[in-house]
């Protein structure tokens, strides 16, 4: 008897949720694989430390380069879509975790924390300004 068909078993909402989670699963891979060639995001506040030793290093690169293939193959069994992202949308998106995180850090939101000295809430508080501002100026462009 021939496996069943996508169609006998999965509604288009359980397709979506799958053709999601082969996407991110293959994303995450991708990153895994830049991370261990060590091609990281191109980032100023953080550092990645080598902890991986050589040969592990090589055993996860094998299997990621194992699961990738199969996330396609699985997308192709139960018939589901690639998951489109648009660019614009995706970044407004992180314009707004940007804008939101950086007036996080304003001296008034930190208060939360225990006390912000007089003397730097100022500075701290023209420098979130400044962050913001940029954030902003990139969402005006979109919008």
């Amino acid at each position: 008897m021939p496996p069943p068909t996508p169609e006998e078993g999965l509604n288009e909402n359980h397709k979506r949720r799958l053709a999601v989670a082969m996407a991110m699963i293959d994303a995450a891979a991708a990153r895994i694989l830049d991370l261990l060639d060590e091609r990281p995001s191109p980032t100023r506040m953080s550092v990645l430390e080598r902890s991986i030793e050589g040969d592990k290093r090589e055993q996860i690169r094998q299997y990621v380069r194992e699961l990738q293939p199969l996330t396609a193959e699985l997308a192709h069994r139960y018939g589901l879509e690639k998951h489109r992202r648009d660019l614009r949308r995706t970044v407004v998106a992180e314009l707004s975790q940007m804008w939101t995180t950086a007036e996080d850090c304003a001296p008034e939101k930190l208060q939360g924390m225990g006390p912000v000295g007089v003397q730097i809430q100022g500075p701290l508080r023209e420098d979130v300004r400044r962050l913001v501002a940029l954030v902003r100026e990139m969402q005006r462009v979109l919008a």
